[in-house]
């Protein structure tokens, strides 16, 4: 984790708009560096803390997943990639709560 917040310091400090992460798995755990009981997803949001919007993505299947990691990943967007794919309705599926 300490070279993910060295970078995530350079790319705040470049002033960009968002940082988009990708973790393969949105609640996995840091896999060297960190030691703890939370996701690297929640781990990169309280080191961002708020200082450029976040979008998280993967594993995000159902509208509970994408309003889970809204919540508790901390992220202030979500990206869908592999739902939509399988089912190019989904969006409107969620907004009809089919």
């Amino acid at each position: 984790m300490k070279e993910t917040f060295a970078l995530i310091e350079e790319l705040i400090q470049a002033d960009i708009d968002y940082l988009h992460i990708a973790t393969t798995d949105t609640w996995a755990k840091p896999r060297r560096g960190l030691v703890s009981e939370k996701s690297r997803t929640e781990i990169i949001a309280e080191y961002i803390n708020g200082r450029v919007p976040l979008i998280g993505v993967d594993s995000i299947h159902t509208p509970v997943d994408a309003a889970l990691l809204l919540e508790k990943g901390k992220t202030d967007f979500v990206a869908i990639g592999r739902a939509l794919v399988v089912d190019h309705d989904w969006v409107e599926k969620v907004q009809n709560n089919r």
